[in-house]
């Protein structure tokens, strides 16, 4: 309901009050990893919102690509159809999707919305199900140098390097690339994180 109500002012607000550029520093961070050279032919969307995170990588697709976004508000994802750029808009909570589906996808994209979810490990262990055998992930959390999960005041949750890397590396997905960066605007402070991409180091989920 939240973000149904937010929906038509959000791409405003976050990038001009907030400074959000996280989608822009997702796609500079691909650029300079030479692992993967190939057009994206299915490419997912996790919490796509109005689509700013998809933006940057439409040019990576082919007239044959799929393209979906996922998100649980639909106003979002009204937003996200008037801007273009998906094939498919789905209205599905993250782990619904990622469990009933039997595509293989050569990039998931999750950014700002990992901060929702506490545990991580469920929704990691679909992504290892769920990427090609070449796919990348790419996604964004807010940096957490205390413990492994924190509930910060904004009632989003922060998480460490090293909570991710173990879950990471216990089911199969390797680190490719770790950017830490300032994420948005927080008042007059910058919210830290870091940006992730990271592949299956197996064939077999």
């Amino acid at each position: 309901m939240l973000f149904d109500q937010y929906a038509s002012k959000f791409d405003r607000h976050l990038q001009e009050d907030l400074k959000y550029d996280v989608p822009q520093k997702a796609r500079q961070l691909l650029n300079s990893w030479k692992g993967r050279e190939d057009p994206f032919v299915n490419l997912l969307d996790l919490g796509c919102g109005t689509g700013l995170s998809m933006q940057p990588f439409l040019d990576l697709t082919t007239v044959d690509s799929q393209v979906i976004g996922v998100d649980l508000s639909q106003n979002m994802l009204n937003q996200a159809e008037e801007k273009g750029g998906y094939t498919h808009l789905v209205h599905s909570s993250l782990l619904n999707f990622l469990n009933q589906t039997a595509i293989s996808f050569d990039l998931i994209l999750c950014l700002d919305t990992l901060v929702y979810y506490a545990d991580l490990k469920p929704f990691f262990q679909q992504i290892m199900n769920r990427l090609s055998i070449k796919g990348v992930a790419i996604f964004s959390t807010e940096r957490s140098e205390v413990k492994d999960v924190m509930l910060q005041t904004t009632g989003r949750y922060a998480h460490s390097i090293e909570y991710i890397s173990t879950i990471l590396n216990a089911l199969g997905l390797s680190v490719c690339c770790l950017n830490s960066t300032e994420l948005r605007k927080d008042g007059s402070r910058w919210v830290l994180g870091n940006i992730w991409i990271v592949q299956r180091t197996t064939a077999e989920p």
